[in-house]
């Protein structure tokens, strides 16, 4: 280690008592300690480093846990393990942080075995609130693993450890090459060299879930790069003890990002399923149990269509894409570059620069921009840009509008609703997937409906995700 040796009994900084050491890792060590200033118990983080390190690894790992306490106090929610101090001993930072008394979900489940589905989604849901209000805060966490995941004796769930967070504005703590994060549950764009967004860490509580449930990870194999393949070309196997979390964990694990289900969406389900209405009905009368179950019937329906197509392999795949079709859909393949899957039936019409695919002249429609020149190389504020305009449509509301990453390349997803007064007049809900492809031109591929139809709607989108390729121009 470098610096002085640190035990039970030492002060820190001259303010912290350490008294049991309570958690150890690769690079940290986690001791309960005596706030002597304050007269409160705390838990405060030691970096360990072996002698061996060479000076720019021990800087990084520095960097890193200095930048964990900051990604940590950035995110007021009590989800998140509360960060009160960093201070410096022995040339190195120490976090001081809340002690939790309680134990990982991790260990939880080594000891106890796998958690009942109402159970998970209770602890699911809490793990997504509070990653909804880190990403609203600029942190992507980037390590969510059921060893992070803390169950305190009171009932409370918590996030901890943003030692590789990533936080809006900050320079990525990164080499060239560098994979950071636990590869059981890594994303596949993150393991495929992709930018991460809020869907990565959508997946990973995606594969906790799994965890919690399963009692073992979705994608661990017997090597570090055969966990990896796994998580890039294969799929889970099916959960047998998930229950009704079976098309919450389907739907998070989809290999694409955009095609993940929502984070909106996705605490729905989890509050329903923690409130056990999924299996018993919920609350009296036949008005109450439709709503109960909407949103989980939906929620499969959509996860159904996409494992067809994920389960029917093909295509690109090393992009982590597929080709097969599902039953009900065609492929097409477009003069303009491109081909996909749409519905049986659909037709091809042009809109100005457009194309579009539709079975009723417009109301339903998939549609295809194509811009070879983009004016803005980067999709997310091509988008941005695009909104401001659309902004004038009436009663327009935005549902989400985000970064991610598309085919290995960067891309922004935009959903949105409004009302229409002209053509196909009505409430109507988009959503629109760009993305940059490696010659530099941008695709848009993007789904309109009438909003009464959009569970419907949006699962044909995703199926069009899932099954879009580019090809040679005609």
């Amino acid at each position: 280690m470098i610096g002085s040796a640190s035990g039970s009994g030492s002060v820190v900084a001259g303010r912290y008592r350490l008294g049991d050491l309570i958690g150890s890792g690769g690079m940290g060590r986690v001791w309960e300690a005596q706030d002597v200033v304050l007269r409160r118990t705390v838990a405060i983080k030691e970096l360990t480093l072996g002698a061996h390190l060479a000076e720019e690894d021990r800087v990084l790992l520095q960097t890193r846990m200095q930048q964990e306490a900051r990604a940590a106090a950035r995110i007021n929610h009590p989800g998140v393990v509360t960060v009160h101090d960093v201070v410096e001993q022995d040339g190195r930072p120490w976090i001081v942080m809340e002690l939790v008394d309680g134990r990982s979900l991790e260990e939880a489940v080594r000891k106890d075995g796998p958690l009942p589905p109402r159970e998970a989604a209770r602890v699911g849901a809490a793990v997504l609130d509070a990653l909804r209000a880190a990403h609203a805060a600029g942190v992507l966490h980037r390590d969510v693993k059921p060893a992070n995941v803390l169950l305190a004796r009171d009932g409370r769930v918590l996030l901890s450890d943003f030692g590789i967070a990533v936080v809006e504005g900050d320079a990525a703590i990164t080499r060239t090459g560098e994979l950071v994060g636990s590869v059981d549950y890594l994303a596949p764009e993150r393991a495929r060299g992709g930018r991460p967004g809020p869907e990565s860490d959508l997946w990973s509580l995606g594969a906790t879930l799994y965890a919690a449930v399963e009692g073992r990870s979705p994608f661990r194999r017997t090597s570090p790069i055969g966990t990896l393949q796994a998580v890039v070309y294969e799929e889970p196997p099916e959960p047998r003890t998930a229950g009704p979390l079976r098309p919450v964990i389907t739907g998070l694990l989809r290999k694409e990002p955009a095609a993940r289900t929502p984070a909106g969406e996705l605490a729905t389900t989890l509050a329903v399923v923690a409130a056990g209405r999924a299996h018993h009905g919920g609350p009296r009368g036949r008005r109450g149990v439709l709503a109960a179950v909407a949103v989980p019937v939906a929620v499969a329906l959509l996860a159904a269509v996409v494992v067809a197509v994920l389960h029917d392999r093909g295509g690109d795949t090393a992009a982590g894409a597929t080709g097969g079709v599902p039953a009900g859909y065609v492929r097409v393949t477009d003069p303009a570059g491109f081909s996909v899957a749409v519905p049986r039936g659909w037709k091809r019409q042009l809109d100005g620069d457009q194309i579009d695919y539709t079975p009723d002249n417009g109301a339903h429609r998939l549609r295809v921009g194509i811009d070879s020149r983009p004016a803005d190389p980067n999709p997310y504020m091509h988008l941005l840009a695009l909104e401001k305009d659309v902004r004038a449509l009436p009663r327009y509301t935005r549902v989400r509008l985000h970064q991610n990453t598309f085919r290995g390349g960067d891309g922004a997803l935009w959903e949105f609703t409004w009302t229409a007064e002209k053509e196909n007049p009505g409430p109507r809900r988009a959503v629109d997937q760009a993305y940059r492809a490696p010659d530099g031109t941008e695709y848009a591929v993007y789904m309109g409906a009438p909003a009464a139809d959009w569970p419907a709607s949006l699962a044909r989108f995703q199926v069009a995700l899932q099954t879009w390729r580019t090809e040679p121009r005609s």
